[in-house]
């Protein structure tokens, strides 16, 4: 295992990380999860990352039951939710998450998502409150764009180590602005989802690619991907498996090193063209076991309590916030006035729509184009 400082401190965490956010996760499954999390340790990964809201608190008492007696030899971070960034509701979820995790101390506590109605200076008073009794030892965020990180660190008394986001082959918009900015601001980017949940190796353009490496360098595709994107010198990937052989496997990824020329092969493989498409030839359909709006008028009312609300959303958009593309696919046959089917950012197509009343196109990627 490679490990990696966090931040601009001496702290060490491990290249290759666990997200505990299983899914499908059931309670007759804890023990085996526990069991998974203490091999994850006896492999190398010392770095595991959770939140109060994954599975309702249990990823968070999962971890406090793995390691109670190892307290030492891991680095947990976790996270607040966005409606609790208030000062109290910040104190009142790291209580919480402490007893959860039977521990009397957070590595990295972190701002799940921005809250523009909260100012940040509140939510930062709270966790200068933590961090001066020793509850909390590091503060970082996820989901922010470039706009919020620098305001953040502006404002903060106490240094952001780290920035938590979506970072994978199919979305690499974080080089374009972001991933610069950590690197030379020592900043650890914290990548979620970096396999991309599996969709990557579901595309059969991309399988010659990866056999030719994976005969190469005796690894499988996902060792190739994980590798790739830790090249990057500020980077950490948190892949969530309930599986322990791909835990083995994803473990093993800091055992080689890509050859510069297989980097450029695959960065220029993977380099992502962002297009404006009429919002309203995007046609936006429901994904079973995801809640989501189908209209614009559901988006505005937010019946389902999204936070930030698409129309809280689309008031950062407005001040130059958007996050990343919306991912869509071409319909293999146009339906009406719709061309494209959306597959990712529900919330930020609404709020887009919102910001701009539907007139103005919205930045999307197009898969398997």
């Amino acid at each position: 295992m490679k490990y990696k400082n966090l931040g601009g401190t001496n702290v060490k965490i491990s290249s290759i990380g666990l997200g505990t956010n299983f899914n499908p996760y059931h309670p007759d499954t804890n023990q085996k999860l526990i069991s998974l999390m203490q091999e994850a340790l006896n492999l190398g990964l010392n770095f595991f990352d959770s939140s109060e809201l994954y599975l309702n608190g249990n990823s968070e008492k999962l971890i406090g039951q793995a390691f109670k007696k190892r307290r030492g030899e891991v680095f947990i971070s976790t996270k607040f939710s966005p409606e609790n960034c208030s000062y109290e509701r910040v104190v009142k979820s790291c209580e919480a998450s402490l007893k959860r995790l039977q521990t009397d101390y957070i590595d990295l506590y972190q701002i799940h998502w921005p809250n523009p109605i909260i100012p940040i200076e509140q939510t930062l008073k709270a966790l200068e409150k933590l961090r001066k009794v020793g509850k909390v030892k590091y503060i970082g965020v996820c989901n922010f764009s470039l706009r919020q990180l620098k305001h953040i660190q502006k404002v903060s008394k106490l240094p952001i180590v780290s920035l938590q986001t979506e970072y994978n082959l199919l979305e690499r918009s974080i080089e374009y602005d972001l991933l610069p900015y950590c690197e030379k601001n020592k900043i650890t980017i914290i990548a979620y989802t970096p396999l991309n949940s599996g969709n990557i190796l579901k595309t059969e353009k991309y399988l010659k690619i990866f056999s030719d490496l994976s005969k190469k360098y005796n690894r499988t595709a996902s060792q190739i991907i994980l590798n790739f994107l830790i090249s990057h010198p500020t980077v950490v990937v948190i892949p969530a498996t309930a599986n322990i052989i791909h835990l083995e496997e994803n473990a093993k990824s800091t055992e080689f090193v890509l050859e510069k020329k297989d980097i450029q092969l695959l960065t220029k493989t993977f380099t992502t063209k962002v297009i404006n498409i009429d919002t309203g030839k995007i046609k936006v359909t429901t994904i079973p076991h995801h809640a989501a709006y189908k209209t614009i008028e559901e988006a505005l009312t937010n019946k389902l309590n999204f936070f930030p609300s698409p129309k809280t959303l689309s008031e950062d958009i407005q001040k130059g916030d958007f996050l990343k593309p919306v991912r869509v696919k071409v319909l293999q046959k146009k339906k009406g006035d719709f061309e494209y089917e959306l597959l990712g950012g529900r919330i930020r197509y609404w709020a887009w729509v919102i910001a701009y009343h539907g007139k103005k196109p919205i930045p999307a990627i197009v898969e398997n184009s």
